[in-house]
């Protein structure tokens, strides 16, 4: 557990000693906005999002449409993991010539990816969305089952992409 730690935080004194860090510091304090203000929306989309079912379909339960549309979802959203997330293999090259065992590293990478946006939009949109229907129409156990579905499918998503794009990379 210590080497995690230490990657880490050698990660982040690599982010904070570059010299670009100084130079866009206002850049990316506005940037911190912006991203408070889209999950924001996106929290307000998860909340009201049985509403828009329910009147986009009226006779219907709100997690059904959900549901049918989740596989549209997690499609779209294998396509824009491929096209716009990387593999993190780069940070740790660094670290190969050194006494570190390599599944450590591996490992490193597989936990770094786990911090990606593409893990945190899914769950700030379809969470109050479950907490706030689900009480509704099932008890709390299949809120949990539901949840845990949809995380476990959002890294099954991000660990086929790293899959993917390693044998096409390897094997083009």
């Amino acid at each position: 557990m210590k080497i995690y730690f230490l990657l880490a935080k050698h990660k982040w004194k690599e982010i904070t000693r570059s010299k670009v860090f100084n130079k866009n510091l206002t850049l990316s304090i506005i940037m911190g906005f912006f991203v408070v203000y889209i999950v924001a929306n996106l929290v307000f989309i998860g909340v009201f999002l049985d509403r828009i079912l329910l009147e986009s379909f009226p006779d219907t339960n709100p997690i059904y449409m959900l549901n049918g549309f989740l596989i549209y979802y997690f499609f779209a959203e294998l396509i824009t993991r491929f096209m716009m997330q990387d593999i993190p293999v780069l940070s740790v090259q660094s670290y190969f010539h050194l006494n570190v065992k390599r599944d450590k590293l591996f490992h490193f990478i597989l936990l770094k990816a786990l911090g990606s946006l593409f893990n945190i939009i899914p769950l700030i949109i379809f969470i109050p969305f479950a907490l706030r229907t689900f009480p509704v129409y099932y008890d709390g156990n299949e809120i949990l089952q539901w949840i845990f579905a949809l995380f476990f499918m959002m890294l099954t998503l991000n660990y086929l992409v790293f899959y993917v794009k390693k044998q096409i990379t390897a094997k083009p």
